[in-house]
């Protein structure tokens, strides 16, 4: 990528009842040019990949809200109509979906992030979507809204919340991504976890690393500080890398510990999203 090149790219993530929508666009900007863009649909595990030239795409940046095509993407809602065609790819997405007040999940924060931004977390949800003529009910479901923004394009993304009640009651934020470089992982990792009124940031100063990640497991390090997540999809095994998109309704266990002890263990529920640079 040329130094005058950046990108944006927007998740969003809705989620009612085990049924799952994802939409990824992504803009690209060549000084202050628009270059191109592509969106990406995921609906119930089907992925589509679509591109666009950069006529066709219109960004707003005061209201950050973007049309690419026939579609419109923005905090207030989404409203998409993407017809896909050739081998591989059938089936038209149409549809628009309003999102209301943010509301917060298990005292989630909402945080913002260096090139990463949490725009909305839980945001209710009113309308439907249609997957070849079948009907995809949201009404009142929840959305997850994200933002990233950066000179390259990770390669893989992961996100992940999880929140528990009870003693300690609070709840994890991950945001992960990955690139490789020369034949190296390189990543970019955020974490919050805020649990009985204390909370514990990673990535925001030097001296974080990941130490394993392979899509269940994932442990931080800063200093002498641990933070180990393991992740299960309710009523799975475990597996490797994850190729599913999206997994609701995960079980998931947080230890974090320094050299001199224990100092917070919780089992809670949550969501995970995995998104590779692409679906196979």
């Amino acid at each position: 990528m040329k130094k005058s090149e950046r990108w944006s790219r927007w998740f969003y993530a809705v989620e009612k009842r085990g049924r799952t929508a994802l939409f990824i666009p992504t803009v690209l900007w060549r000084g202050e040019r628009i270059q191109e863009a592509s969106i990406r649909a995921v609906l119930d595990g089907k992925c589509l990949d679509f591109s666009f030239p950069g006529d066709r795409v219109r960004y707003f940046p005061g209201k950050d809200a973007v049309w690419i095509g026939n579609c419109c993407f923005s905090p207030r809602g989404l409203a998409v109509r993407l017809k896909a065609e050739g081998e591989g790819k059938s089936g038209v997405i149409s549809g628009r979906l309003l999102f209301g007040g943010s509301r917060r999940l298990l005292r989630l924060p909402a945080f913002a992030l260096r090139r990463h931004e949490v725009i909305g977390t839980g945001c209710m949800v009113r309308g439907f979507l249609k997957l070849c003529g079948e009907r995809m009910d949201f009404h009142e479901g929840v959305c997850f809204l994200e933002r990233s923004r950066g000179r390259r394009l990770p390669s893989w993304y992961f996100r992940f919340w999880c929140g528990w009640q009870g003693c300690g009651e609070g709840g994890l934020m991950v945001f992960l991504t990955g690139r490789r470089t020369s034949g190296h992982s390189a990543f970019l990792c955020r974490a919050v976890l805020n649990t009985g009124g204390k909370k514990y940031r990673f990535g925001d100063m030097p001296g974080t690393r990941v130490l394993k990640f392979d899509g269940h497991t994932l442990l931080i390090a800063r200093g002498s500080l641990r933070l180990l997540v393991k992740i299960r999809p309710a009523g799975k095994r475990e597996s490797r890398m994850p190729s599913a998109l999206q997994e609701t309704d995960c079980q998931c266990w947080v230890r974090l510990w320094k050299r001199s002890g224990l100092k917070e263990e919780h089992l809670g529920f949550g969501s995970a999203l995995f998104v590779p640079e692409r679906h196979k």
